[in-house]
């Protein structure tokens, strides 16, 4: 029996509360009841987007509609807290980590199974045989259904597929990078369903921010070299193409950025961050002709 997943996928990272700058969580929740309420129920977060606490507050505000939505959460990366700094991150898709690590996001986001679990990166440590083989007992088991992988290139998509069906890739993809054509063309001949995400490289294309806009020290984009004055000089040549192209089209930059991607055949899903309600609503509006897809 086939699923319909919704082609707009709400990114939860903000939820976990950190590096987004100033959120409101009472916003959050309010943008997801009305994504909701317009036909979306694919979300994606990771274990460790706030050290579990996405993972918990999204259980929080879907409450009993959990069991109704296509959510995706993300493993493979371990962390040691520091009072006053910021957790120790580092890689760890061995066997015991992977199996320690579904098991706590079931009980974070309180479900019998995770509908699609990604390695969120490529352990080079770790033999890919070993993860991915945990990874089908672990579907054997009914603890996850679908497979997927995060960041994973073209050759490393090939090496793990030896190990077990790889359903699904994230990756990123917008209006400023080229199209990995090898890619799309790997998971069109594979089943594969690319999710694109970073689609508006971090707000860079809402025509929002120029080169001398300075980020508060909690928001990201102040480290990001994306937001750096030379990346963005260098980058304007197709920003302003892009201004262009959404003008023609009389849509905001954000949704000729979000069409763009979705116009993609090879496309999905689009995973979207979402801060406030006025976002949510320009977004979902280049969905509104067509919302679902069937897995």
């Amino acid at each position: 029996m086939s699923e319909s997943i919704s082609r707009f996928c709400f990114g939860c990272e903000a939820l976990g509360g950190t590096d987004w700058g100033e959120v409101s969580l009472d916003e959050i929740e309010r943008c997801i009841n009305i994504a909701i309420a317009n036909g979306v129920n694919f979300f994606d977060t990771a274990a460790i987007y706030g050290l579990g606490l996405s993972e918990e507050r999204l259980a929080a505000i879907l409450g009993k509609r959990r069991s109704k939505m296509f959510i995706a959460t993300k493993g493979g990366l371990v962390w040691s807290k520091s009072k006053n700094k910021r957790a120790k991150v580092w890689k760890d898709s061995s066997a015991n980590s992977i199996r320690k690590g579904i098991i706590q996001s079931l009980k974070n986001l309180k479900l019998e199974y995770i509908p699609l679990f990604y390695i969120h990166w490529p352990d080079l440590e770790t033999d890919f045989e070993e993860t991915f083989y945990t990874l089908r007992d672990l579907q054997k088991e009914g603890l996850i259904k679908y497979i997927g992988c995060s960041n994973f290139s073209k050759e490393e998509l090939i090496k793990v597929s030896q190990f077990c069906k790889i359903d699904f890739l994230q990756a990123p993809f917008n209006f400023l990078i080229d199209h990995p054509k090898e890619l799309f063309s790997y998971c069109r001949n594979n089943a594969i369903k690319f999710v694109a995400y970073n689609v508006l490289s971090s707000g860079l294309l809402t025509g929002k921010y120029n080169e001398d806009y300075i980020f508060d020290s909690n928001d990201r984009r102040s480290r990001l070299y994306s937001f750096k004055r030379e990346s963005i000089l260098n980058s304007k040549r197709k920003l302003e193409s892009l201004k262009f192209k959404a003008k023609k089209h009389n849509l905001s930059m954000t949704q000729y950025s979000i069409k763009y991607i979705c116009d993609n055949e090879n496309i999905f899903s689009t995973i979207l961050g979402i801060k406030n309600v006025e976002q949510l609503k320009e977004n979902i509006e280049v969905f509104k002709h067509c919302m679902m897809k069937e897995l």
